[in-house]
């Protein structure tokens, strides 16, 4: 808001009888269609959860999941676009919705475009959930009088007891899944998976305050994702904090872009840094060797 330099009484039929809309010209719309209705739920409560961002990005999910779909295909990078904000940024905004339960992701590929990466699936929660208890204790307490008040509407109403992780029914469909890689990728995973010597040798030069950061990050991934995921993945990945910096060192290229699409943001929040680098096995031990002459 602009900063007050003058005051200037008007009265409220004034202000009542502006029409902002007689300028310019209206958007044409049809009485039924061309809306997305939000709950003021999500807008009041949820907001001040998961953050007014996250709320922007589930609406422009729902206005592509038309009728009574709860699924729609839209691409991360037009979503980037409507919002302003950069690809990864919106990628900060869908991994927060879904961590809350409101949406689940699902990548797909173009098997007639030899495996192209395609815009992912997004599974919609249709309808705003309760906060849970914990959720309340932590909002403003203005915001707890609201919430107060719209509760006294209902009877026998209580707050969630369970949180929003559907981790487990993700696992469940993935357990079930196939792992489709292309034929070239999938003998460099298996060569990675198989040897793994390259993984102990780096592990041999760390220091312990980094070995540790690699073996948290591992427990808490390993925790998130289905075990085929974690075992092609992720196994053979080495993770660390180096000054300002989280250091990703994988077994091969593919393995390396995969950690960058999906963790960039994970790791550069968990380890409070600047900056992700991300490297091969096979250019750190040549880096280090240099070093050790």
């Amino acid at each position: 808001m602009q900063p007050i330099l003058q005051r200037v009484e008007v009265s409220f039929d004034e202000v009542k009888n502006l029409n902002l809309d007689s300028y310019g010209s209206v958007a044409p719309t049809l009485d039924t269609e061309d809306f997305t209705i939000i709950s003021n739920y999500l807008v009041d409560f949820w907001g001040a959860i998961m953050g007014n961002c996250a709320v922007d990005a589930y609406m422009h999910l729902k206005r592509h999941a038309y009728g009574k779909k709860d699924y729609c295909y839209i691409d991360i990078g037009l979503i980037a676009l409507k919002m302003k904000r950069s690809k990864n940024t919106v990628k900060g905004y869908l991994d927060t919705l879904e961590e809350y339960g409101f949406i689940a992701i699902f990548h797909r590929i173009d098997k007639e475009n030899n495996n192209r990466d395609v815009s992912p699936l997004f599974k919609i929660r249709r309808y705003v959930p309760l906060i849970t208890e914990e959720m309340y204790n932590g909002l403003d307490p203005k915001l707890k009088s609201l919430h107060d008040s719209f509760m006294k509407n209902f009877e026998n109403v209580n707050f969630a007891k369970q949180t929003y992780d559907t981790s487990t029914l993700i696992k469940g469909i993935l357990a079930s899944g196939k792992i489709i890689n292309s034929k070239g990728v999938q003998r460099k995973i298996d060569q990675s998976i198989k040897e793994g010597t390259t993984r102990n040798f780096i592990l041999d030069t760390l220091a312990d305050e980094q070995k540790l950061d690699n073996k948290v990050v591992h427990k808490k991934i390993s925790e998130s994702v289905s075990k085929p995921t974690y075992d092609t993945w992720i196994r053979n990945v080495i993770v660390f904090k180096y000054e300002d910096m989280a250091i990703v060192l994988s077994p091969n290229d593919e393995i390396s872009s995969f950690m960058e699409y999906n963790y960039t943001d994970y790791l550069s929040n968990l380890f409070v840094c600047k900056s992700v680098v991300f490297n091969s096995h096979e250019e750190y031990i040549e880096n280090h060797s240099r070093a050790s002459i």
